[in-house]
């Protein structure tokens, strides 16, 4: 026997098994069997054409024989005989339709020809046959669910879990219905049925979170990732739902750290990438989200992705790439060309990048499509102002106030320009006035406030209004508009502290203009003590700082460099982390001149040198440190102002007050080098020498960011 032969027989073999559990009867016709059979095996080999003579051949020979029908009929659907395979399903129905499993046959036909008010029909049937029919009650069930019936497809899915309550597919879509129907307590009872006896089904899981996540059960939704990671932690996708609730908590440690693991896994998923994305954004990780939002758009299901490719937009706005910016949100608005956030945003943009014309002309396409967004019209009158075109700006502005009568921020803007144009400066007053009424402690109307009754000639006013305003809000406006009003009134050592407070905030050609002017009048006692304040001006403003030193050199506790962590918050102190291979999770804390080790064995395994660092900082980090070399003595050299205090000696720059050198307890401390951070400028290389220890040492900053907690400093 031939291997062709022998494949035949045992097609043939299973044929038989099939037709004979379809309760086809050999017997009754033998010739209708082997015709059947034949047409079977043309149907497999594509010979459709040939197929379909045969089977209706074979219904000729055996006219009750249900099975060949039922073929036929899905091969005429199949070839495109389609009015045919209609016309097989109703005689199936008439010779057998009493049968449950011809009337499922039926329901399935229907539902595959998308025939479904047929295919309901045909399972309601199979019902009233087999009352306990699952296949029929799971199918008419999801039949009410997609029809957006749940309380019939409810029903259902009951009556068919009253027949097998431990079904893991009947309890998970049980579970969905009782979503829809906001019973989320029961289609929790549901899901945990799902887990308890699927506990590998992570679908369950998903389910379950999402309902405590609608409840606003965050951390409830964490837990039964966590459930699942714990048993299978090998589960790609789980990190993921992982990475996204946990950013959800605002952990975002814990969030970046699973996604960052789904990401080795799922080189190719853009869902883990636009979760990074976000993560990375809440950390202030600029760089790292756009790489993640640009590889989303990689993908081309996602490249018309209008969230992600505003986001781009935005990004590349706001660190001033404004070209990049353009690209992105222009790609969004051919998609979304009503979109009035999308238009808003492009006119900012190019308003950013001083193309005013387009500007205007997207603010007036973002009014167009929603009038009453009350930052396209304020932004409006900006742009105009900004063109040069100031009759429009003022219509633009002054239409803003019409429309939003309320509006504090434009009758703010309308007032600072009527001011610094010396027009209108009754209208201009009574603006700031009605927006202090609104707003009465905002430092930034008052200063705008006081600016005007500089320009109205009241220049007590003014200078009670711009002091507070300087010392409220910090912003270099208030200290220029200051300094102006501090030099009218011939108060040119106060002045000159305003114009250096503005000018080291912006460093504005104008008002070092001004600054060079009043110095000119100071006499040198006045000059030094006002160096004295403007040094300690880049301390006083900072909040916080977070930064590493990097030390390098001849101390004696250490052969190699060594990285000590630094973080600083105002009000509440300093925080030096201390190497690990000198001591794990060693702390010292610097507060009001007093040194706190934790834990206390700290100070016991300091060096001598570290310790008379620490000391020697402790005292020149007290904020009256600057200011108690007031009665020093004073001498000029070159460009430094050098004051003398006994033993102890500060070094100023004359051209920017900072710090170039103190001598205190034996110590010498040399600034280097100075980065601007803000509106400070922060010591980022300073060199230590010791006579006493006979060393030196270069610290070398890390760059600085802003502090992202607060210091706790331990209670003993």
């Amino acid at each position: 026997m031939n291997k062709k032969t022998n494949k035949i027989l045992i097609f043939t073999f299973i044929i038989s098994v099939l037709l004979m559990q379809s309760g086809f009867s050999f017997g009754q016709n033998y010739e209708a069997y082997k015709v059947y059979l034949k047409a079977l095996l043309e149907q497999k080999s594509g010979k459709s054409a040939a197929a379909k003579k045969d089977y209706e051949k074979a219904i000729s020979l055996d006219t009750s024989a249900i099975i060949i029908y039922k073929d036929l009929t899905y091969l005429d659907w199949s070839i495109g005989n389609k009015d045919n395979a209609m016309e097989l399903a109703q005689k199936i129905d008439a010779i057998d339709g009493e049968n449950p499993d011809t009337t499922l046959f039926l329901a399935g036909f229907y539902l595959m020809t998308q025939t479904t008010d047929s295919a309901k029909a045909f399972w309601d049937k199979t019902l009233k046959l087999d009352p306990k029919n699952e296949t029929a009650l799971s199918s008419l069930a999801l039949f009410y669910f997609n029809d957006n019936k749940f309380t019939e497809s409810k029903k259902y899915w009951q009556e068919f879990l009253n027949l097998d309550p431990l079904s893991a597919i009947g309890n998970y879509q049980f579970g969905v219905v009782q979503e829809k129907l906001n019973m989320n307590a029961a289609a929790l009872e549901s899901y945990d049925k799902v887990i308890k006896e699927r506990p590998d089904v992570l679908d369950s899981y998903v389910a379950k979170a999402n309902i405590y996540e609608k409840m606003g059960k965050i951390a409830q939704a964490v837990k039964v990732y966590e459930q699942f990671y714990e048993n299978y932690p090998d589960n790609s996708f789980i990190l993921v739902y992982l990475g996204r609730v946990y950013y959800l908590t605002g952990d975002l440690d814990k969030a970046q750290e699973f996604l960052l693991k789904a990401k080795k896994i799922l080189k190719d998923d853009f869902n883990t990438a636009f979760w990074l994305g976000m993560t990375y954004e809440r950390t202030k990780q600029i760089e790292n989200a756009m790489k993640e939002f640009e590889f989303i758009l990689t993908f081309p299901s996602q490249k018309d992705n209008v969230t992600v490719l505003s986001k781009l937009g935005f990004y590349y706005a706001v660190s001033g790439k404004y070209s990049e910016a353009e690209k992105y949100l222009l790609r969004a608005l051919k998609i979304e060309p009503n979109n009035s956030d999308l238009l808003n945003l492009t006119a900012l943009n190019y308003m950013d990048a001083k193309k005013y014309d387009q500007s205007i002309e997207y603010f007036l396409k973002t009014i167009e499509v929603k009038p009453d967004l009350n930052d396209a019209h304020f932004y409006l009158g900006v742009a105009y102002d900004r063109k040069g075109d100031w009759q429009n700006a003022k219509k633009a502005l002054k239409q803003t106030l019409e429309m939003f009568p309320n509006d504090e921020r434009t009758m703010n803007y309308l007032g600072l320009v009527l001011a610094n144009k010396g027009e209108d400066l009754p209208y201009a007053q009574s603006l700031l006035e009605k927006a202090l009424t609104i707003d009465k402690n905002n430092g930034i109307f008052i200063d705008t406030l006081g600016w005007i009754y500089f320009k109205l000639g009241n220049l007590e006013a003014a200078e009670q209004a711009l002091v507070y305003a300087a010392n409220g809000t910090r912003q270099p406006s208030a200290y220029y508009h200051l300094g102006d009003v501090y030099a009218a009134e011939n108060k040119n050592a106060n002045a000159w502290v305003a114009y250096c407070l503005a000018y080291d905030a912006t460093g504005d050609k104008e008002v070092k203009k001004k600054l060079d002017a009043v110095q000119k009048t100071l006499s040198n006692i006045e000059l030094s003590d006002r160096m004295l304040f403007r040094a300690s001006s880049h301390y006083f403003k900072l909040l916080s700082l977070k930064t590493g030193y990097k030390a390098q050199a001849g101390l004696v506790f250490a052969s190699k460099s060594m990285y000590f962590n630094f973080n600083f918050v105002k009000g509440e102190g300093i925080e030096i982390s201390l190497p690990i291979a000198l001591m794990p999770d060693a702390k010292i804390f610097i507060k009001d001149s007093k040194i706190i080790f934790y834990p206390d064995i700290v100070k016991d395994s300091v060096s001598p040198e570290i310790l008379d660092i620490l000391q020697t900082a402790a005292q020149i980090l007290n904020g009256s440190f600057i200011d108690s070399f007031k009665t020093a003595y004073i001498e000029t050299k070159g460009g430094d102002m050098i004051y003398h205090l006994g033993e102890d000696t500060l070094v100023l720059n004359i051209k920017d007050s900072t710090i170039k050198e103190i001598v205190k307890g034996g110590l010498t401390i040399q600034v280097l080098e100075n980065k601007p951070f803000y509106i400070s400028k922060i010591p980022s290389k300073i060199k230590i020498i010791s006579k006493k220890f006979n060393y030196s040492v270069i610290l070398t900053a890390s760059p600085f960011t802003v502090s992202d907690r607060r210091i706790e400093i331990p209670k003993k």
